[in-house]
């Protein structure tokens, strides 16, 4: 998926079940492309003359995107630290200050809506009342 199509859904332009097509599409078109470099490369021995299985390239598919995006968890079934769910560009402190000012967006919404952290709004938050307490 592109960073304009992610920020498009960040940003409400496209709903959660376009997002899923869209990734479900590009997820088709890499198989495709994965099965037709297979197909063409030479055999190294006899026994590798069969072909790979939808379970072996869906497989082999999910490790790879959870790799581009480094989604590996520990033994807890937590995150590791290098995830990198959270894009910094949509973590744009004076987007995220505008829409806790004016006091219609929660912090759980804007952690949804820029997909932030918690702690990264907290912090947004906390510099700008010092800020003003400064001023």
């Amino acid at each position: 998926m592109n960073e304009h199509t992610l920020s498009q859904y960040l940003n409400g332009y496209i709903s959660e079940e376009m997002l899923r097509y869209l990734i479900n599409e590009e997820r088709m078109e890499y198989e495709e492309e994965l099965y037709e470099r297979w197909a063409l490369r030479e055999p190294e021995h006899e026994h590798d003359s069969q072909p790979l299985t939808d379970e072996e390239i869906a497989a082999y598919y999910d490790e790879q995107y959870r790799k581009k995006l480094n989604l590996t968890r520990d033994e807890r079934g937590r995150l590791s630290k290098g995830a990198t769910i959270a894009k910094k560009r949509n973590c744009d402190e004076e987007d995220i200050w505008s829409l806790y000012s004016t006091g219609h967006w929660t912090v759980k919404e804007i952690v949804a809506l820029r997909g932030c952290s918690k702690s990264t709004v907290y912090n947004v938050i906390k510099k700008y009342k010092e800020k003003e307490k400064d001023i």
